[in-house]
């Protein structure tokens, strides 16, 4: 199979989600400002990665496809640190994937790096590795590789993707993805098999839990907004421990996290509609903003226009 290269530039994050690989992701920014996201995926034969720059601080929560081996790593090490399932995802560490509903959340403008392998290729290069079997983990979890296999993955890493956006013909020559393919399959299967895995917490284990039947209700409710009383109902949990659960996984209260999301709907769905058949009013009130001059004013502030400039500029 030819590699197959795409590199790409975003100003909304609908989109931007949608371009990242095998990953059914909804991408929420927490903070003020215009979105900006870069996005630049290489497929060779067996590996697959991508690479990404984001100008915002944003939450990410969703499930990634159960029949791939993925890692995820911070570009640079001394940028700010990721939280990834309530772990501190940091320069030193690799996140490898399970198959559960995850959450990754970002304090400041960031960005990240993944590769991926079939489970049977991961498996067959572990044991030529390593001389033993590594299955697909179920649960995600960090490792800390070694600081010089960590450095060389995120070089080659690096090198690749500057190609898919300078020289993509390049990538295309066999000798060239070959060389790529082996020894970033080696450097992956190093860092996971023989990395110092960190050490998982009860009350993380309780609070992970607790966040996937959270992302669970909302997956089931993604285009409804929701609220805080039937969040609680359907995890089970009094508002005070989803609190304390929200906060260490997101970063946020859960009502703020609730208000973002429910403004992000209506920001879509005002880009979506016909201004003859939809008003900012209906909107608003469909997504739960009773008071329409404070969610003119709010609105304004998170996005930089107005409802109604949204709701022209889509006709």
């Amino acid at each position: 199979m030819p590699t197959n290269v795409f590199a790409g530039l975003f100003d909304d994050p609908e989109p931007f989600q949608n371009a990242i690989r095998r990953g059914h992701i909804e991408i929420l920014p927490t903070a003020r400002g215009d979105f900006r996201s870069e996005l630049v995926r290489v497929d060779f034969e067996t590996v697959w990665m991508q690479r990404a720059n984001e100008n915002l601080p944003l939450i990410r929560h969703g499930a990634v496809s159960a029949d791939r081996v993925i890692i995820l790593f911070l570009p640079e090490r001394d940028q700010a640190a990721l939280r990834y399932c309530g772990l501190e995802l940091s320069g030193n560490d690799i996140a490898v994937m399970g198959s559960e509903l995850l959450t990754v959340s970002s304090s400041a403008p960031t960005g990240w790096a993944s590769m991926s392998l079939e489970p049977q290729t991961f498996a067959a290069a572990a044991e030529a590795v390593t001389g033993r079997e590594i299955l697909r983990p179920s649960k995600s979890h960090l490792v800390r590789p070694a600081p010089e296999i960590l450095r060389r993955l995120s070089a080659l890493h690096r090198s690749a993707a500057a190609l898919a956006k300078s020289d993509p013909w390049l990538l295309a020559k066999p000798e060239v993805a070959y060389a790529f393919e082996s020894q970033l399959t080696e450097l992956m299967v190093r860092s996971v098999a023989e990395g110092a895995p960190a050490r998982l917490t009860t009350g993380t284990v309780r609070q992970r839990a607790i966040i996937a039947r959270f992302e669970e209700f909302l997956q089931m409710r993604r285009e409804q907004p929701v609220y805080l009383i039937d969040i609680c109902k359907a995890v089970g949990v009094s508002e005070r421990t989803l609190r304390a659960a929200c906060q260490e996984q997101f970063g946020l209260s859960p009502t703020r996290y609730l208000w973002l999301r429910r403004m992000y709907l209506a920001r879509r769905r005002l880009a979506a509609a016909e201004v003859q058949a939809t008003s900012v009013t209906e909107v608003a009130m469909a997504n739960g903003f009773w008071e329409l001059g404070r969610f003119a004013t709010e609105y304004r502030s998170l996005f930089g226009e107005t409802p109604s400039t949204t709701l022209r500029r889509a006709s």
